[in-house]
């Protein structure tokens, strides 16, 4: 029985030996396959690393030009706005004094019409608006301007 057993042993020293030489080809395996990936993955971080120093480089410059943009701007539109603000008050100055003046033309009329009828008191209404010129149908328009002022 003896033989038998050294037979087991001889077997199972074998298949232990066989067991650790495999393991051991895994594991040589094995860490040939990590320092590939450890240099694949050393390539990759510097590409991408240079790929984001690129980015952030473009982000400021494209910042720095949309700054210049804003301050080169900024004149042109405070240059835009007091020519519109200008322009706007050209515009209304020529009406100013002659909004004035047939203002001051009704209330001319106006008191005309208060004199002559203090003057007459005993004619009648009829007489007076007769009498005293109306104001013209072509300043029709500009009654929304002193409707107060209307006879």
């Amino acid at each position: 029985m003896s033989n038998v057993s050294d037979k087991i042993h001889l077997v199972d020293a074998k298949t232990a030996a066989a067991t650790v030489a495999w393991s051991k080809e895994v594991v040589v395996s094995a860490n040939r396959e990590l320092e590939r990936h450890e240099l694949w993955l050393e390539r990759h971080h510097k590409v991408y690393s240079e790929a984001l120093k690129e980015c952030r480089r473009q982000l400021k410059r494209q910042y720095l030009i949309s700054a210049c943009k804003r301050t080169a701007l900024l004149p042109i539109r405070l240059l835009a706005s007091g020519c519109v603000a200008l322009f706007r008050g050209v515009w209304a100055y020529p009406r100013r004094p002659r909004r004035r003046a047939d203002l001051q033309n009704r209330i001319d009329r106006m008191q005309q019409r208060r004199r002559f009828v203090q003057q007459a008191p005993r004619r009648n209404a009829a007489s007076i608006s007769t009498v005293i010129p109306r104001e013209p149908a072509h300043h029709s328009h500009r009654n929304h301007l002193a409707p107060a002022l209307d006879g």
